[in-house]
């Protein structure tokens, strides 16, 4: 049994070598393949990562604790719905230890030049708690607040230029106060402008200390969000529950990240899925491929096919024969998309890539993305195995037709076959 196994491995590769441009050909197609499936794959979970990491340290925080109707469709970010004991809460969390959180004010405005306006949202910040939950101060060009009660602001580079702003000018903040019947107006200085990776944070956004902004909203000590921070990000859940359960805060509603940026989840769901298909069907014409030279390969060689059932092959021998070749052809198509694919993944997760086409439709749309058109790979060794396998059983699987159709010859007719 070994000596007739060893037999047709001998055979196969025998039939491979001896017409190795169209062995190489067929496998370097796989190799596309399977280098676009690693290449993808790699290029999703970069922009995954990335964009959670933006989406979090620039705009959500890890969870958010509000009154229940701030963030409802009929009531969205309506003033009359906040935290009036912050203190409590900032006690209640130290309990806890978790200790990383801050006070914010999230409200909408028009924001004004003298000349234009446009419709932004706003953020009261405590600029020294703030540092503690997100990553803002890092982008600013120019300066970071340097008191909590200062009429100054922080406005993103996109909103900056839509309005002809630089650092110095003065610009005036209209939103409605704590009640809803009034009408607040007034001047801040921009001492800084920020340039962050998250497109939203440039195009949509002003920050001004929260004193000074809890006193022109009539706000008194009150609050619109408690943002907090967890270093592990598997235990996000696991804080919301017990924060849902603690009696001083269960009043309030605690939102993960996750709920919070539901629409980059949403995006993520549909993109992942999209991927899925693009990858099946490229690895699936590569098999086709493989299935096709071996049919040639068959039609070129069927008097000598017909020899080796006239040697005393078995038709099970023959399909084993034509399967090794194509699973010999998925290991040389899988090995060089593993090389091309390791070469250009490690450009990728070093120096990203940078598609200057769409930056500008990023930066002048909502696209539910939180990042620049600046995209970085990620290593997962568990998509180089798979694709390697994938390959080599996919070659396998689709050189079953030719490999049945070659073992159904008749031997007389193949000998005579001219």
């Amino acid at each position: 049994m070994t000596r007739y196994f060893l037999f047709i491995v001998k055979l196969a590769w025998k039939n491979l070598s001896r017409r190795w441009h169209r062995t190489l050909t067929t496998a370097f197609v796989i190799g596309i393949s399977i280098t676009s499936f690693i290449i993808t794959d790699s290029f999703f979970i970069g922009v995954d990562i990335e964009a959670t990491k933006n989406l979090v340290e620039l705009e959500t925080g890890m969870l958010k604790i509000f009154h229940p109707s701030f963030f409802s469709e009929k009531d969205l970010k309506n003033l009359d719905y906040t935290i009036e004991d912050p203190e409590k809460i900032s006690d209640t969390l130290k309990e806890a230890n978790l200790n990383e959180f801050t006070f914010r004010i999230s409200f909408f405005c028009q924001l004004g030049n003298g000349v234009n306006q446009i419709p932004i949202e706003g953020y009261g910040i405590d600029p020294d708690r703030d540092e503690l939950v997100f990553n803002l101060k890092k982008y600013v060009q120019g300066e970071y607040f340097s008191s909590t009660d200062s009429a100054e602001a922080i406005i993103g580079h996109l909103v900056a230029r839509d309005l002809g702003l630089k650092i110095g000018d003065m610009v005036t903040v209209m939103t409605r106060e704590k009640g809803g019947k009034t009408i607040s107006a007034f001047d801040a200085k921009i001492i800084g402008i920020i340039d962050s990776p998250n497109p939203k944070i440039n195009r949509n956004t002003i920050f001004i200390p929260l004193s000074y902004l809890q006193k022109q909203l009539n706000m008194n000590k009150s609050i619109t969000e408690v943002v907090l921070k967890i270093q592990n990000m598997e235990k996000v859940d696991y804080t919301v529950e017990i924060l849902k359960k603690n009696t001083k805060i269960d009043k309030y509603d605690v939102k993960p990240w996750y709920v919070l940026g539901a629409d980059f989840i949403a995006i993520n769901k549909t993109k992942r899925a999209f991927s899925n298909v693009l990858i099946l069907i490229l690895l699936l014409i590569a098999s086709l491929g493989t299935s096709n030279a071996l049919l040639l390969s068959i039609l070129e060689r069927i008097r000598e096919l017909g020899m080796i059932f006239a040697l005393g092959v078995q038709k099970t021998q023959m399909i084993l024969m034509i399967v090794l070749e194509g699973i010999c052809i998925g290991v040389f198509g899988s090995t060089i998309g593993l090389i091309i694919a390791s070469a250009i993944n490690l450009y990728l997760v070093n120096y990203g890539l940078t598609l200057k086409m769409f930056e500008k439709l990023s930066q002048n749309n909502d696209l539910g993305y939180p990042m620049k058109m600046v995209f970085h790979g990620a290593w997962n060794p568990d998509a180089f195995i798979f694709a390697f396998c994938f390959g080599v059983f996919i070659s396998g699987l689709f050189s079953l037709f030719p490999a049945i159709k070659a073992s159904r010859l008749n031997v007389v007719e193949a000998l005579h076959y001219v």
